[in-house]
């Protein structure tokens, strides 16, 4: 009994698998067509403290790839806004209420992240003036300091 069975059942396997498609007659299936290689992005960036965080972009000592990074720093809007609005700059670091008012005036912009670098530091002639938790004597110094920045 086991054996018709056995019997009945390769040949079964045997017809159903004449009945697949031979992989050389296969199509490919379609490729999406591929975007072209960006070698080169110009990254404005303000001119001020905020040349820091992108000096090793502007030096060329972050690797970057085959990827080429231009930082061109800008010093007023006018300046940024046109290079945008002419589409002669890839990425911009720029305030985001200026960003807002850019995107606003028709040229399309795509935020990719709000930072903050050391935006507040505590000055003090030395740690033992905030060890020693006087308020008085830092509120003295920060004066000082006020004042002299005047």
């Amino acid at each position: 009994m086991k054996k018709p069975f056995t019997i009945l059942l390769i040949l079964m396997l045997l017809a159903l698998s004449g009945c697949a498609k031979s992989a050389d007659k296969a199509k490919p299936a379609p490729t999406a067509p591929k975007a072209p290689a960006i070698s080169e992005v110009t990254l404005l960036n303000p001119v001020g403290p905020l040349v820091v965080p992108v000096a090793g972009l502007a030096a060329g000592k972050v690797d970057t790839g085959k990827l080429k990074v231009k930082v061109q720093y800008w010093k007023n809007n006018d300046e940024v806004i046109g290079l945008l609005s002419s589409k002669k700059a890839d990425f911009a670091v720029l305030p985001v209420t200026m960003a807002a008012n850019i995107d606003a005036s028709g040229v399309k912009l795509s935020m990719l992240g709000v930072h903050e670098w050391k935006v507040f530091y505590m000055v003090a002639p030395s740690a033992e003036v905030l060890k020693t938790g006087n308020r008085c004597a830092i509120r003295s110094y920060i004066s000082r300091l006020a004042r002299a920045a005047r």
